[in-house]
């Protein structure tokens, strides 16, 4: 059977951290975002077709913003960081069309767009902050990188470079630049050519180059 997230959440589910984690989870007053249906969206996908890992920090904490995404959102007002990522692509993409704000369609190409933390609670950051979150993550990379080769980091600002150091990164490839939102845009990624350049690299492996526009497709869950 290939691998997938039913059998990495059952392998993490035996582990203390991932034990820990449920628990804070549960014992939580507050209300979760994302919905709990939505927290491990990001991972289920083929594990054995990722080119690409996008890493977010923690998800949206404002009202019906988070789908399980990082950076994406089924609201139809744009947060700042994805308004500057859909103006980074077309600088580069002029005929890229943005059906919705949902990056469903880019997990279907083969993205993992993941936050280092995958829950916090309504209107508040980083609620979720070393209750387990980034043990749960870093394990999940690591069990992709194993399975794929010549994956793509884009990394945006230093806390997604920082996260990633203790991955091996040796055989794959790590893209850095500033985070898209608000002023942190302008130190680097505006201007950055950062998905074209990734999209150069799949295309010097004869891999299939990522359409960076957004359609509305239908989210199936594989894992169940």
């Amino acid at each position: 059977m290939r691998f997938n997230l039913k059998q990495f959440l059952e392998e993490e589910s035996q582990k203390e951290y991932f034990i820990n984690l449920q628990n804070a989870l549960n014992n939580e007053n507050k209300e979760i975002v994302p919905s709990k249906n939505n927290w491990y969206k990001a991972f289920d996908l083929d594990w054995y077709n990722i080119q690409i890992i996008i890493l977010g920090q923690d998800p949206y904490y404002t009202p019906n913003t988070a789908d399980g995404l990082a950076f994406s959102t089924n609201d139809k007002k744009i947060p700042s960081s994805l308004k500057n990522i859909f103006k980074e692509i077309k600088a580069t993409y002029p005929h890229s069309v943005f059906e919705t704000n949902n990056l469903d369609y880019w997990k279907q190409q083969g993205i993992l767009l993941s936050n280092t933390k995958l829950t916090t609670v309504l209107n508040q950051a980083l609620a979720h902050e070393n209750i387990g979150w980034e043990i749960f993550v870093t394990n999940a990379i690591k069990k992709i990188l194993e399975l794929n080769e010549n994956v793509i980091f884009l990394c945006f600002g230093q806390k997604a470079l920082k996260f990633i150091e203790n991955l091996n990164t040796k055989q794959h490839f790590v893209l850095h630049t500033s985070h898209p939102s608000g002023l942190s845009c302008y130190r680097g990624f505006s201007g950055s050519n950062i998905f074209l350049e990734a999209n150069n690299i799949l295309k010097s492996l004869n891999k299939k180059t990522i359409d960076w526009s957004t359609k509305i497709v239908k989210y199936k869950e594989i894992y169940e």
